[in-house]
């Protein structure tokens, strides 16, 4: 069975066809996900005996995945393409495929949230900058502190990113 996946469907034998049919409708699966789902039984070198099992559990997570890469409240336009796409992959069996797209929407979305850390960290930053035009020391310690927290776990994935400069109070040059 395992080696239907390298035959055209058309030099199928009507047993064949038969299988993947029983296959289609026993687990919910398109034609393109039984292909892709014999591809990972096969590639796996799943030992007969064990197939159907594994096929079952392929065609559960199949179902797992029509609602994984859906559009979430607070996607923007982009985001929400590429999840398109990526549902798209996943129907088409295309697993790859959607594995790649689903990392680029990892990358933009690591990226977005580092730049927030990094303005946050800004922004507590000059919250200090006014405790210390008002004389609260410890506050303005504190909020410095937060905002040096706050910079270095935005900066962890951002290689080459760094807080804004400013310039100290006692030399008036930008600090590193």
């Amino acid at each position: 069975m395992v080696r239907l996946r390298t035959k055209p469907l058309e030099d199928l034998s009507e047993s064949q066809k038969d299988t993947i049919a029983l296959l289609k409708e026993k687990l919910d699966l398109n034609q393109r996900q039984v292909r892709s789902a014999l591809e990972i039984v096969g590639e796996a070198d799943v030992p007969p005996e064990r197939l159907a099992a594994k096929l079952v559990e392929i065609a559960g997570k199949y179902k797992d995945l029509k609602t994984a890469a859906a559009a979430q409240p607070g996607d923007d336009s982009k985001i929400t393409s590429l999840k398109a796409e990526a549902q798209k992959a996943i129907a088409d069996g295309q697993l790859g495929k959607a594995d790649e797209i689903l990392a680029a929407i990892e990358k933009i979305q690591t990226e977005a949230l580092d730049r927030l850390a990094l303005n946050s960290a800004q922004t507590t930053a000059q919250r200090g900058d006014l405790a210390l035009t008002r004389l609260r020391y410890l506050d303005a310690a504190q909020r410095f502190a937060e905002a040096a927290a706050k910079g270095r776990k935005g900066m962890k994935s951002s290689v080459g990113n760094t807080l804004p400069q400013r310039p100290t109070r006692s030399t008036g040059k930008a600090m590193n």
